[in-house]
């Protein structure tokens, strides 16, 4: 009763006027905190109202406002998560305030704590996605915005493809959950903390070498067509097509999906070579899962994780430099990996051991990412859309900050990793037997946890792409070579979308 009946004078203090002298005091507020200099045009201020002096303050005692960064509010007020109890809790408020008076900062520091900087975008979902940013949860669908501490998870036979805004792209298979923590940008560099929960992770790094030829059919069709409509072999097809006479149609017919196929690689290549906002940058990957850690720079690989089981990973390139991490409460030894073989971690995250003969099930994990050229030109066109800028304003934090939101790591960036690397693998060594203990509790109650490798990480991509080569020739595939604008976009609506 006695904190209700306090909660409510303050609040009281607030909306009555006007105001006595004493309630600065009481309130902890100076009027220079609150009151900004109102000289000059303002937008939403009547004239007779900026021209008060008694509401003018001095202008050498006015607080500067802090610099927001890019998609910011002005309010220091979280008033999606506001919980009524404690904004009338006059405690609370008089902990607060004490602090602030204390830290003369804090308009600076809480708005970079609730600064989410934007991770990536979702190129292609195919199945049933969905991200979790806190404890809200949407649908992922094409262009979605991924922020730091997003968590993004897929269902049974369902697949999803993530642009991260340095230019990698990420494959999720099926049921697998991963949350994307951190994205940071310094003079040279791109820092992302990944964290694989459960399932199948493919991280690709952009390539600066030249794509070549290859005019085998993809291997991740699943998720084809996409919906970057510019991007899709029949999109060259359909520009080949077009405005042809009859009789050439039939000339070239035969030959009509080698040359789009050219087409479509050319242009990859082309991009490549124009877009070098990056040449100079070092991508560097932290992901990591419970009982294992990738510390990766320039190089792309699968890391696949059996819930309380072992980790399976594969480096795909010799580009860059790829260490393993153990885990351990004291421990900290790491192992360079320098040869493209699958490896095995233990479910204790203390014993590597590479695989002679993989499994099939590793195999097929690995032929799914083999050849996306659909994927790989549509990550050159985002980029150009997305991330070129951001890598020419990164010379200039404040640049970087006010168009782009995101923060620059001037120094401190070498110690955020160390910190991140070792709270990692002291947290994850402490939840294996936690995770242990509640995987038994979870069968016991009836549910149904895999812990083994098994199919569901592939089987609905490997048929998919099996049937399509089987269908590959028949009407209703070719039919869309002659197809207008109108009806190409409906068609990839219908065949798209999930």
């Amino acid at each position: 009763m006695r904190r209700a009946f306090l909660s409510a004078i303050a609040m009281s203090l607030l909306v009555l006027g006007p105001v006595p002298a004493f309630s600065e005091t009481f309130l902890g507020l100076d009027g220079d905190d609150f009151l900004p200099e109102l000289l000059g045009p303002q937008q939403f201020t009547a004239p007779d109202y900026q021209q008060n002096k008694e509401w003018n303050t001095d202008a050498q005692k006015v607080v500067p406002a802090v610099q927001r960064l890019k998609g910011q509010s002005y309010s220091q007020i979280d008033w999606k998560n506001q919980d009524i109890e404690q904004w009338l809790d006059i405690n609370k408020w008089k902990a607060d305030r004490d602090y602030r008076d204390k830290t003369s900062d804090w308009r600076q520091r809480l708005e970079d704590e609730r600064n989410l900087e934007l991770v990536g975008r979702v190129l292609a979902c195919k199945g049933h996605c969905h991200t979790y940013r806190g404890i809200n949860s949407a649908k992922t669908v094409f262009r979605s915005q991924i922020k730091e501490g997003d968590e993004v998870f897929t269902e049974e036979n369902s697949v999803a493809w993530i642009y991260l805004m340095d230019g990698t792209i990420v494959r999720l298979g099926p049921n697998s959950a991963v949350g994307f923590q951190e994205i940071n940008w310094a003079k040279d560099e791109v820092y992302n903390v990944i964290r694989l929960q459960k399932g199948h992770i493919f991280v690709h790094t952009r390539s600066k070498s030249e794509y070549k030829l290859n005019t085998d059919p993809e291997t991740d069709s699943f998720v084809l067509p996409l919906m970057l409509r510019e991007s899709n072999q029949e999109f060259f097809e359909r520009k080949i097509q077009n405005g042809v006479s009859d009789h050439k149609k039939l000339s070239q017919l035969l030959n009509l999906e080698k040359v789009a196929i050219e087409d479509q690689i050319s242009l990859i290549n082309q991009l490549r070579s124009t877009q070098k906002q990056d040449e100079t940058f070092k991508r560097k990957y932290f992901v990591y899962a419970p009982n294992i850690t990738l510390d990766v720079t320039d190089s792309s690989f699968d890391l696949l994780h059996v819930v309380n089981g072992p980790s399976y990973f594969k480096r795909r390139d010799l580009d860059g430099e790829f260490k393993l991490k153990f885990r351990g409460h004291i421990e900290q030894k790491f192992n360079l990996i320098s040869e493209e073989e699958w490896f095995e971690m233990d479910e204790t995250g203390r014993v590597n051991e590479g695989i002679n003969e993989p499994a099939g099930h590793l195999q097929v994990a690995e032929l799914l990412t083999k050849r996306i050229k659909t994927l790989e030109l549509a990550r050159e066109i985002w980029f150009r859309e997305y991330s070129a800028d951001i890598f020419t304003a990164s010379s200039d934090p404040k640049k970087l900050a006010v168009d782009y939101g995101y923060t620059f790591w001037k120094e401190g960036l070498s110690k955020r990793m160390r910190f991140v690397e070792e709270y990692t693998r002291r947290m994850e060594t402490t939840n294996l037997q936690s995770l242990k203990n509640l995987v038994e509790k979870l069968k016991e109650s009836g549910e149904n946890i895999e812990t083994t490798l098994s199919d569901s990480h592939y089987r609905a991509s490997l048929n998919h792409y099996l049937f399509g080569l089987k269908k590959k020739h028949l009407n209703q595939r070719l039919q869309v070579r002659d197809m207008n604008d109108l009806q190409y976009w409906v068609w990839i609506l219908k065949n798209g979308k999930p």
